[in-house]
């Protein structure tokens, strides 16, 4: 069977929401004369030209079986552009609100996605595999008067600009570590430097050239879009019993840990930090502070080359934070004993198994946080990619018995 496969069609979304094409008041409470008084307010900022969004929607793709049934193949290429995007648009504090809501610009969206069941055995023993895959690549191609917009949150920068994905991370990229070298006899720094800045901190590119790091040296870094992601399921049946395994996971795409403004920081006196704090850089003065009891036993406190100084100012918006969030997990191991009919007929039960599985096995990455598969800030588009401190996934043993009369 081969069948191949075209559409293309238009969609909207009017999820605007209840009249905020118009002004709206709102009842607000102040103080006068030591009393609460109630009143009304303007609570939006109104848009008499909201409209829904369109998202035209372009897909090809085949379907195809063979070799008696036993490989099934579908694939799919989607090519989508929304227009008239529903957006929250940030707006100067002084108009008395954060945002007002807008249809602003174009993005596009365009992927492919593979779907592979095969049927390896076929006969007392049986094996079937599913694999899938799929990718997805945003741009934003128009925003109307505007090229960009930047958003901040817990210190972190995000920036949405035509050309670039949605919400891609907006930091300054270091490069090194600042070591006597970058200082003369004075203390005087002879690079580019934050504010506060000692020996033994992050050395900062200075992009914008003016011979000094601020907030001119932020610059698009990194994609919080997987580069692939994808799926993997074996089942075995023998006999009575069955087997099954799924492993899932993605390659490429990053992920910022936020939760190192709080366990990774290496002055958090009141936390708990990661180990390698121990090995962080150190000055000949620190080194010889080191207490003796470290001394006496043997415990390594010479720098790694990797963490730096905890005093000074590392500054937290920085691509030391952004992770691979490559990862592979094995998602779930089942088992099941299926009692044959002969048994049963006898006990009058017209089907009896027990089972057992377990999931969230085990996780495969570099990625120092719990889990890279998270976005702590939801579903919002503009702040994407963010591990601030995500619960970890729990590793859950089931039994169970399954009895039909």
């Amino acid at each position: 069977l081969l069948k191949i496969r075209a559409s293309y069609g238009t969609s909207g979304n009017d999820r605007i929401g209840d009249y905020q094409y118009t002004a709206l008041l709102g009842n607000y409470n102040s103080v006068y004369g030591n009393l609460l008084q109630s009143g009304v307010a303007a609570a939006n900022m109104p848009n008499a030209n909201l409209q829904w969004e369109q998202t035209d929607s372009f897909d090809f793709g085949f379907d195809f079986s063979g070799f008696n049934n036993r490989i099934q193949l579908n694939f799919d290429y989607y090519y989508n552009i929304t227009d008239h995007l529903l957006f929250q648009l940030p707006v100067p504090y002084a108009t008395g609100f954060n945002n007002q809501l807008t249809n602003l610009g174009k993005i596009r969206n365009k992927g492919w996605e593979f779907d592979l069941t095969s049927h390896n055995l076929t006969n007392r023993f049986k094996w079937d595999t599913s694999l899938n895959f799929s990718a997805n690549k945003n741009e934003v191609l128009d925003m109307g008067t505007i090229t960009s917009f930047t958003e901040s949150r817990n210190g972190q920068y995000f920036i949405t600009k035509v050309g670039g994905p949605v919400s891609q991370f907006y930091t300054l990229r270091t490069n090194g570590f600042l070591t006597t070298a970058d200082f003369d006899a004075t203390g005087k720094a002879l690079v580019p430097i934050a504010s506060g800045q000692r020996e033994g901190n992050y050395k900062f590119l200075d992009q914008d050239g003016n011979n000094k790091i601020d907030d001119g040296d932020l610059v698009p870094y990194g994609n919080n879009l997987p580069d692939l992601t994808w799926g993997l399921t074996n089942r075995f049946n023998y006999n009575n019993f069955e087997l099954s395994m799924l492993v899932q996971g993605q390659f490429g795409g990053d992920i910022l840990y936020l939760g190192a403004r709080h366990n990774d920081d290496g002055h958090m006196y009141n936390r708990r930090l990661f180990a390698r704090w121990v090995n962080c850089y150190k000055t000949e003065a620190q080194l010889q502070a080191i207490p003796d009891y470290a001394k006496q036993n043997g415990i390594d406190m010479s720098w790694d080359g990797e963490t730096p100084s905890p005093f000074g100012n590392n500054y937290g918006n920085t691509d030391r934070r952004i992770y691979d969030a490559t990862y592979m997990r094995i998602k779930n191991i089942s088992l099941a004993y299926m009692f044959p009919k002969k048994i049963l007929n006898k006990l009058h039960i017209a089907a009896l198994k027990i089972y057992t599985s377990i999931d969230n096995v085990y996780t495969f990455d570099t990625y120092p946080g719990f889990t890279p598969e998270t976005s702590s800030y939801g579903n919002g588009t503009t702040q994407l990619g963010v591990d601030y401190s995500t619960y970890p996934l729990s590793r859950k043993y089931t039994f169970g018995i399954s009895l039909t009369f």
